[in-house]
């Protein structure tokens, strides 16, 4: 069974799930977040912690009423190519939103940027100061996020999966 409250504020899922069968049941669950990019002029939207990287909706998850630690996977894609490994060996974060991630791609060399480019990871935009213009690096990759651990399900019980996060809100200009 599944019960699901959306809010602007929150959102609550309620799973109960029903082992039927004579032996204990261990599996891998996962739970995908919504894919991210940065936000941008054409899609205005608001993460909840732009500062966060994997856990930006600030998901939590319990288990007949115990918190769970859960692994998290987050994975960097551009143009449908997964560009995780080249974000790592540049020091970047995976989350495109993280408020940092103009600054930090700023300081990285020219050719390096031009290769960011160049792979659909990035954009330039400028815009003036009051004068002086300025150029910043606009991240363009998506982050691909699983939260999952292993859950055991007892035979003949019942278990509750609860998870609870922060909705990211907002709209586009085009709608």
């Amino acid at each position: 069974a599944e019960d699901l409250f959306v809010s602007m504020g929150e959102v609550r899922v309620r799973y109960r799930f029903h082992n039927r069968t004579a032996k204990d049941v261990t599996t891998l669950v996962a739970f995908k977040l919504p894919d991210i990019t940065a936000p941008s002029d054409i899609d205005n939207f608001v993460i909840p912690d732009p500062k966060a990287d994997a856990n930006f909706l600030d998901f939590r998850t319990t288990v007949d009423g115990a918190p769970v630690t859960m692994q998290v996977e987050q994975r960097a894609f551009a143009l449908g190519i997964d560009r995780t490994n080249m974000l790592k060996r540049l020091g970047l974060p995976i989350a495109p939103q993280n408020a940092a991630q103009g600054k930090l791609i700023g300081q990285l060399p020219d050719a390096t940027q031009e290769k960011l480019r160049e792979f659909g990871m990035i954009r330039y935009e400028e815009y003036s100061t009051g004068g002086t213009m300025r150029r910043v690096a606009l991240p363009l990759w998506s982050a691909h996020t699983t939260f999952y651990w292993k859950q055991t399900f007892p035979a003949g019980r019942d278990v509750i999966i609860e998870h609870r996060y922060t909705p990211s809100v907002g709209g586009s200009v085009q709608t």
